[in-house]
Formats: C-alpha cells, sequence, structure tokens
C-alpha cells in the first residue's frame, strides 16, 4: 500500500558487498518481485536455468508465479552448489528461513553501508520500476503473484507473459553493469607447520 522502493545506488552497494550466494538471492528477489521469505522457499525444482524460468507458488497466497530470469540471475544460481532441492542453505547446511536471511541480510547492510534499506524494499523496486515503465497492471500483478484471474495452468505454460516487467527492472537497476565474475573469497594466510611454531 505504500511502497519504499530499493534505491538503485543501495541495490548496488548491497549486490557489491555481497558474496556468491547472497548475490543470487538478491538478483532473484529482484529478478522475480519477491520477499526475501518467498526468495529462500524456493526449491531448484522452481527454477529451470536452461530456459531462464522461474515457476513456483507464493507460501503466502497459493499463487502460481513465474519470472523470466535475467543472464545475470541464471549465472549467480549456476554457481550455488546443488547439495538438496532447497535452492538457498544456510552456513549450517539447513534450508534459510526468512530469520536466517535476515541475520545473514542485516551484517550485508551494515557492511555495503546502505543505513537501514529492508529487504522488502527489494520487492517494491521491482514493481516500481515496472510500472513506471508502463508495463501492464496485470503483468506486474503476475510477477508479484496476485491473483489476476488468469487460470494458474494458463500462466505455468506461459512464464515469458512477465517477459517485459522482468526486462524494465533490469534497465531500471543497471543490473548488466554489475559485475558478473564471482566475487573474491578472502583468502586465508597458510597454516604454518609444526616445524615453524
Amino acid at each position: 500500500m505504500n511502497p519504499h522502493p530499493i534505491a538503485l545506488e543501495d541495490f548496488q552497494r548491497l549486490y557489491r558487498a555481497a558474496d556468491d550466494p547472497m548475490r543470487a538471492i538478491l538478483l532473484l528477489a529482484l529478478n522475480a518481485c519477491m520477499y526475501g521469505g518467498e526468495v529462500v522457499a524456493l526449491n531448484w525444482s522452481d527454477i529451470d536455468l536452461t530456459n531462464s524460468t522461474l515457476v513456483s507458488t507464493r507460501p503466502k497466497t497459493g499463487v502460481v508465479r513465474v519470472a523470466v530470469l535475467w543472464p545475470e540471475t541464471v549465472a549467480a544460481l549456476g554457481r550455488i552448489p546443488r547439495r538438496s532441492d532447497s535452492l538457498f542453505l544456510s552456513a549450517d547446511g539447513d534450508p534459510h528461513t526468512y530469520q536466517s536471511l535476515y541475520k545473514v541480510y542485516k551484517s550485508l547492510r551494515r557492511k555495503a553501508r546502505v543505513g537501514s534499506v529492508q529487504f522488502s524494499q527489494i520487492r517494491d523496486g521491482a514493481y516500481t520500476a515496472a510500472v513506471e515503465a508502463g508495463v501492464s497492471l496485470d503483468v506486474c500483478r503476475l510477477l508479484a503473484g496476485h491473483a489476476t484471474g488468469i487460470s494458474d495452468h494458463y500462466v505455468k505454460r506461459r512464464p515469458t507473459m512477465v517477459a517485459e516487467a522482468c526486462r524494465a527492472i533490469r534497465d531500471h537497476y543497471r543490473i548488466s553493469l554489475l559485475p558478473t565474475k564471482p566475487r573474491a573469497q578472502a583468502s586465508k594466510p597458510p597454516r604454518a607447520s609444526r616445524g615453524q611454531q
């Protein structure tokens, strides 16, 4: 009812400061217009990397939702190891929950110096960018997982119906300008052997 879209600069700061799994979460949230809890509820079976599409059911409402995945989102997801059907796993190897995601996000937010930007603002930004680009409200609602009156079976067969909205979001947030290589992990100094201690 009162959206607070994430600023372009804030999203880019978060992305640049994130590790590979969190980059995939951020991109997927923006690309598919999802809240954090919706992103971490996804399974690999919801994602078709070959055809660059997402077809899932919104946990809160049971409404089918679809997205056309950007090349950057597909690449980021391709760097996520598949250890279970759950798409995103926490550090302890269990499926992420909203609480575990929020803990990681709060740490990222401090690292990126974006103040009090809430994860929900990513979804607000996606929806707003698509609407402001002139994408029809029905298509925007479909991407956001709102009931539209269109048959769920038809939506599942035609995820490309939201391609225009996904493209508008990608353009608005200048996703093509973000780094595409995996984020370099901080290297640990080599462990000293017993003879060197």
